[in-house]
């Protein structure tokens, strides 16, 4: 049951992410600097693999749904807002979560989004 409400985000997630590329090409916006298309989904699928398995560990820890999403938001919002320290640090860049989107060209990408 699990399995099946968190392959229903994913799937979710994958049709927004691609509506989204699509809607961006037709705006006339270049999403290249974000690399090849396999890149390109890189960018949104390691953040979303990772917030959803965040989200779940702490919701079946907490027998709550709400105490996941509030972790996967304090955690997002808490990167956002130190990316710059993220980023700088040797160690810190492989836990920054929204990498792919915040520095593509970062030589620590790879490693970061396995």
């Amino acid at each position: 049951m699990l399995v099946e409400r968190i392959g229903a985000i994913l799937v979710l997630s994958a049709a927004c992410a691609l509506l989204y590329q699509a809607a961006a090409a037709t705006l006339g916006y270049d999403l290249s600097e974000l690399g090849s298309l396999l890149a390109r989904q890189l960018v949104w699928l390691a953040p979303v693999l990772a917030m959803t398995g965040l989200g779940a560990a702490v919701a079946l820890a907490n027998r709550s749904g709400a105490g996941g999403a509030a972790a996967v938001g304090m955690v997002w919002i808490f990167q956002v807002l130190l990316r710059g320290w993220f980023l700088e640090h040797a160690w810190a860049c492989y836990l920054l979560v929204p990498m792919g989107s915040l520095a593509p060209n970062h030589p620590a990408l790879p490693g970061n989004q396995l």
